[in-house]
């Protein structure tokens, strides 16, 4: 039933939600789960009793773990720790003000490629530019590499956007190992070629070099294991390719929706636009502390994410027995999963769910 439904599977998950209430236990090729929808046994699972549930048992998807490794999305205990202690740095909000620069000058890039578009009267795959805007900006900040695909798409942005192609089907089609394996390795080779070149130069430079540098890569090559070695090239691979996930995935996606929801509400778009002017007249350079005083354009990105939420699914696996707060009795083993954008979408906790209404914030 998962793979007749792939192409619309949070939909698919709705229907069963209406059909059976707010906690449906699901069973496919892979594993057993549960889909848990309520607010409580949500923040049971992910906070209050979080030591309880791991992110391992993904690890038996061949795709997921090829694809991500040890990083922080398969780490847990010391190792998932330590990766959040050494990155948790990067996300300062002083430290996010400087990276301001990098944003802008790559923005600066896609608005020329839209005139260009406007010019010429083609249209534009938008998801896809803002994919490799984001591609190139947290590439320069997780490597400190210019990955130039906003002009010309390289086969390491291709490959990239294949493997998680591949990644996501593979929950729901238990087929494609069989038919997808072979040109899924092909893509992930060509990524870790480009990869494990950035970490090989990286390495040819002095260690005070690398002190002064700013991005993740650097930052991790400075650090020692409980030896004292320098991580392994593996390991630093890893690392890079989920802050590369983490950081382009989830503000491209809502860059896509939010251009998609202002475009079927022109009145929301001129109440934005009318803000902008007003914050940044005659064309002056944005500023961060600015963003924070814009309550028009804030409380629109706050309704596309409650309607269009970057991660609509999350899960965990059961180290123990448990009983969640609604009374769900959750067996070691068993796959918890949460579906934000089915809570989002909840008549219980919204009015005119479906509805985008930026007021309501």
């Amino acid at each position: 039933t998962d793979f007749k439904n792939k192409e619309r599977y949070l939909d698919y998950l709705g229907d069963l939600k209406d059909e059976y209430g707010s906690e449906i236990f699901l069973s496919n090729l892979f594993m057993e789960g549960v889909l848990l929808l309520q607010p409580e046994d949500v923040k049971h699972i992910l906070y209050s009793n979080n030591k309880n549930y791991t992110r391992q048992g993904m690890n038996k998807n061949y795709f997921w773990f090829k694809w991500l490794g040890a990083g922080i999305f398969n780490a847990w205990g010391a190792n998932w720790k330590e990766q959040r202690k050494t990155a948790r740095p990067l996300f300062h909000k002083l430290v996010l003000k400087e990276m301001m620069p990098q944003f802008r000058e790559n923005a600066r890039k896609v608005i020329d490629i839209l005139n260009d578009h406007v010019k010429s009267g083609k249209s534009i795959d938008i998801q896809d530019l803002y994919f490799r805007y984001t591609l190139d900006t947290f590439g320069k900040l997780g490597f400190g590499e210019d990955l130039n695909s906003l002009r010309s798409k390289p086969e390491f942005a291709s490959c990239f956007d294949k493997t998680q192609e591949f990644v996501a089907s593979s929950f729901t089609n238990p087929f494609l190992i069989y038919t997808g394996k072979t040109e899924f390795e092909k893509c992930i080779a060509t990524i870790e070629k480009a990869v494990y070149g950035f970490i090989s130069d990286r390495r040819k430079l002095p260690r005070e070099e690398l002190l002064k540098r700013k991005d993740l890569l650097s930052r991790f090559m400075c650090l020692r294991d409980d030896d004292g070695e320098p991580y392994s090239d593996k390991y630093l691979r890893d690392i890079f390719m989920n802050f590369l996930i983490a950081g382009r995935d989830t503000t491209a996606v809502l860059m896509s929706w939010f251009t998609y929801c202002i475009a079927l509400n022109p009145k929301c778009l001129k109440e934005i636009e009318k803000e902008i002017d007003m914050k940044f007249p005659n064309n002056i350079e944005p500023d961060s502390a600015v963003y924070q005083d814009m309550p028009v354009l804030r409380n629109t990105i706050q309704e596309t994410l409650r309607m269009y939420p970057p991660v609509p699914l999350n899960g965990r696996f059961a180290i123990n027995d448990d009983v969640l707060p609604s009374g769900v009795k959750i067996k070691a083993g068993l796959r918890a999963r949460t579906c934000t954008y089915l809570m989002h979408r909840d008549k219980e906790w919204w009015s005119e769910p479906n509805t985008f209404k930026p007021e309501r914030w």
